[in-house]
Order: structure tokens, then C-alpha cells, then sequence
């Protein structure tokens, strides 16, 4: 699904951004690719979504430790 429907970011994209690069904030995001940068409708839920991510990616980080 497009979170961002202007620079054409999919919610996998963001997703894929958190895990693999590292994002942790809007502001990194926009400047590793370009999301929420033009009309800023999507910066909430892309927000989020980097909040869940990032959350969920701790959580399997700390059960792969415990393992």
C-alpha cells in the first residue's frame, strides 16, 4: 500500500527502510528517500508506521538474544 502517494513510498518500502537502514525518525526517512517531503498529508501515519516498525524490530531483535 502507498503511504506516500506523492514521492510513490509503499508502506514496505518505510518498513524495509527501519529494519535494513536504520531509520528511525521522519527526518531520516525523508532524507534516505524522499517520503512526506512534498504535501506532508502522509507524515502522521508515516510517523507511525516507523514507530510500530522500529518497536517490532526491537522486540524480535531481543527474542533472537534470548534464544
Amino acid at each position: 500500500m502507498y503511504v506516500c502517494i506523492c514521492r510513490n513510498v509503499t508502506e514496505r518500502q518505510v518498513r524495509e527502510a527501519v529494519v535494513r537502514h536504520g531509520v528511525c525518525n521522519l527526518r531520516t526517512l525523508r532524507k534516505r528517500m524522499d517520503a512526506c517531503s512534498q504535501c506532508g498529508k502522509c507524515a502522521l501515519e508515516v510517523k507511525t508506521l516507523i514507530q510500530e516498525t522500529a518497536a517490532e524490530n526491537a522486540m524480535l531483535e531481543q527474542q533472537d538474544m534470548a534464544a
